[in-house]
């Protein structure tokens, strides 16, 4: 009899599920999905998670797919052929990476202890350590600081800086909410129709919109607040989204840029590995 073709999955976000989704529906081919903790998260929902509204709790499940083999762990390196996880090699007659992009510390805020008003985060994690700081401010200037222009969920710093200045309206807060991105526009960088609509939702919610402002990454990673606009910059409490970068996973396929260059159907140069969602 002939063994059934391998492909193994690194992700559970949504780029990862939909792979397997596709992939189960064949019999002929065993899936595995590499999943740290076995769980899947919903980014989107860190937003709610910052402002105190959802435990991060909410926007987490286990992963359970039939015919689907799960493998709770973090992959430790992929290439062709393989999936590293715990020092063993998961053969694969296909690998497909999802892992998503990777951040920047931006101070010490991974540990959520903020630095000089400075609170950085991306995830899920990130937001629950965030909450009490944002919790805790209730006078003075609140910027929201996108530092570059690629990241993931590109209307979510807008949607971030909404619910921040509707939520201290609500609690008749004296705080005034600003956003800085270093973009002309919201979402140069994909080209989106949305522009309008994200300039007017700002604009009704009260949240002031400051365009080309780039922060020093070096400056962030040492936990201060510096770039090419000081007085955009200057604020009491300041919410990165924090500069991304390639997964270490793909960090060789993507050279010195964050994402992993493929073809339509996600081929890399690497042959049998594919990589799908944010990374590509």
């Amino acid at each position: 009899m002939t063994a059934r073709p391998t492909a193994v999955v690194v992700g559970a976000g949504p780029a990862a599920l939909a792979c397997v989704h596709r992939l189960r529906v064949d019999p002929g081919v065993r899936v595995v999905l590499v999943a740290p903790g076995g769980a899947s998260e919903y980014l989107a929902g860190a937003l709610a998670v910052a402002t105190g509204d959802v435990d991060a709790s909410r926007f987490r499940a286990p992963v359970r797919l039939d015919g689907v083999e799960v493998v709770a762990a973090t992959a430790d390196a992929l290439g062709p052929g393989f999936v590293r996880v715990d020092g063993r090699d998961l053969s694969a007659d296909a690998v497909i990476a999802a892992p998503g992009l990777a951040t920047d510390p931006v101070g010490a805020t991974l540990g959520g202890a903020p630095t000089e008003g400075i609170v950085g985060f991306w995830d899920l994690a990130g937001a629950a350590a965030a909450a009490p700081v944002i919790e805790a401010f209730t006078r003075g200037v609140l910027t929201v600081v996108i530092a570059t222009p690629l990241h993931r969920c590109p209307p979510a710093p807008y949607g971030l800086a909404i619910r921040l200045a509707r939520r201290a309206a609500r609690l008749g807060h004296d705080v005034r909410v600003r956003l800085t991105t270093p973009e002309p526009r919201p979402l140069a960088a994909i080209g989106s129709a949305v522009t309008g609509l994200l300039l007017d939702s700002c604009a009704a919610a009260g949240v002031e919109i400051r365009f080309d402002v780039q922060p020093d990454p070096d400056a962030l990673a040492a936990g201060h607040l510096s770039g090419s606009d000081a007085e955009s910059l200057a604020t009491d409490l300041a919410v990165v989204v924090p500069p991304h970068r390639a997964h270490p996973l793909l960090a060789d396929l993507a050279g010195t840029a964050p994402l992993v260059v493929a073809d339509a159907n996600g081929r890399t140069d690497a042959g049998a590995v594919y990589v799908a969602g944010d990374a590509v």
